[in-house]
């Protein structure tokens, strides 16, 4: 292992035990590993319902982890390509928001990179979908970004809201900048190693207050679709749909 290769394992090491609640030698500390790394566990250690069969098999695997040590190879970069797999075309996700269709696609853990999997399942759970992520780490490593790509134009509205207005996510100081309006792209710069410590802990917050609010952002949701004067065959832009979603989402905080 090269002098980088070895900092960069460090750095990993370090970043884990600050993103854990529970000392390093509590059993709790395994689930909550596994749950950084974006399994949904819930509090009797029970995987959520919206795991996917290869979910499942994982964590049974890595659940008998006697340390925490043993979880490291977990969050490796470079083992995954960071690409969900999305077989509707814009269209039908834009139809799929705004109907009943309440979350988004399952997605396997271990086909997410480590540091953004959590964000992108528990964004999976209020219904926001996403097509592609990366943690940063393929994109020069040190000066590179994360980046997160939804699948149409109303996920990509309906986090910006949130984000921007939502007082608990606001809270965690996480800084989303729009990459790209064409692709749905947002961006989460990171720089050197405490700037990406810094994100990855402001990130790893989001998801889990995400999570544990799911059923509130759902409704919350759902209540902003059935305000939505909808056209499913309208071709509207990002702008028209987030003044859209904004309008309604500030009528509800009003009532």
């Amino acid at each position: 292992m090269n002098q980088y290769n070895m900092t960069e394992s460090k750095f990993i090491s370090q970043l884990l035990s600050s993103l854990c609640h529970t000392p390093k030698d509590m059993p709790e500390n395994i689930i909550e590993l596994l749950c950084i790394r974006g399994f949904l566990v819930e509090a009797n250690g029970e995987l959520n319902n919206f795991s996917t069969d290869n979910d499942i098999k994982a964590y049974q695997h890595y659940i008998k982890a006697k340390t925490s040590d043993e979880l490291f190879e977990l969050f490796k970069p470079g083992s995954v390509a960071g690409f969900e797999v999305c077989w509707l075309d814009n269209i039908k996700w834009q139809k799929l928001f705004a109907s009943n269709r309440i979350y988004g696609e399952k997605i396997d853990v271990m086909a997410l990179e480590p540091f953004v999997a959590r964000y992108c399942k528990s964004l999976a759970l209020i219904g926001v979908h996403t097509y592609l992520s990366c943690d940063g780490w393929h994109d020069n490593r040190r000066k590179g970004g994360i980046k997160i790509g939804f699948s149409d134009r109303y996920s990509f509205s309906w986090m910006k809201i949130l984000h921007d207005n939502d007082k608990k996510l606001v809270d965690t100081r996480l800084r989303i900048s729009i990459e790209s309006i064409r692709d749905r792209m947002i961006k989460i710069p990171i720089g050197g190693f405490i700037q990406r410590e810094q994100v990855y802990y402001a990130l790893n917050e989001t998801a889990r207050i995400i999570y544990n609010n799911r059923y509130e952002y759902l409704a919350l949701k759902n209540k902003v679709v059935s305000m939505l004067k909808y056209k499913p065959k309208n071709q509207l832009s990002f702008e028209e749909v987030y003044a859209m979603m904004y309008d309604a989402y500030c009528n509800i905080q009003v009532l």
